[in-house]
C-alpha cells in the first residue's frame, strides 16, 4: 500500500493492495473512498454542503455524505 499525498491528517488516504486477499482489498479499497469523501468535504460550510452546486440538481455534498452512510448500513 502507498500513502496519497491527497489525505488529511485524521483521514489519510492509503491506496488499496493490489496483491492481498479479496477481503483485504475490499476493505482498504472502502477505506481510501471513505477518506476521499472527507478530503473533498473538509472545510465545506453547512450552507456550502446544503447548497445545490446546479441549480436543476437536487445533489448537494450532505446528500452524497448521508447516501453514503446508509449503503454502508445496508
Amino acid at each position: 500500500m502507498a500513502a496519497d499525498s491527497g489525505g488529511s491528517a485524521s483521514a489519510p488516504r492509503v491506496r488499496p493492495t493490489e496483491s492481498g486477499t479479496e477481503l483485504e482489498t475490499l476493505t482498504q479499497l472502502l477505506d481510501f473512498l471513505r477518506a476521499t469523501v472527507v478530503m473533498k468535504a473538509t472545510g465545506v460550510s453547512d450552507d456550502q454542503a446544503a447548497a445545490h452546486p446546479i441549480p436543476a440538481s437536487a445533489l448537494t455534498v450532505s446528500g452524497i455524505v448521508k447516501h453514503l452512510t446508509g449503503v454502508e448500513r445496508f
